[in-house]
């Protein structure tokens, strides 16, 4: 039976083990992605989307996912993942404007 622990420690797994070998920190990725989403969305964004932004955007990624495939493991892991990443991209965000 899977159970919250099982998630959060492939959660742990996900963003801290070979994901960084293979992309570095999530940090700069976010901030890329939030980029490229504030370059897509042009004119209809106040102000340019932040790394913590991509993140929680992938995060109701994964849970648009459950309400199709709510028993598929992957959506959870990876959102628990995000929210991870989305606190981690917050706390940097909110140094370098200190």
């Amino acid at each position: 039976m899977t159970d919250r622990k099982d998630i959060l420690e492939t959660a742990i797994g996900l963003t801290c083990g070979d994901r960084d070998k293979d992309y570095g920190s999530p940090v700069p990725n976010m901030d890329h992605i939030a980029a490229m989403m504030t370059a897509y969305l042009g004119d209809r964004l106040k102000e340019p989307l932040t790394g913590a932004d991509a993140a929680w955007f992938q995060v109701l990624v994964k849970a648009s996912r459950c309400k199709t495939s709510p028993t598929k493991r992957d959506n959870y892991d990876d959102a628990a993942a995000y929210v991870g990443i989305a606190g981690e991209c917050a706390m940097m965000e909110t140094e370098l404007r200190t």
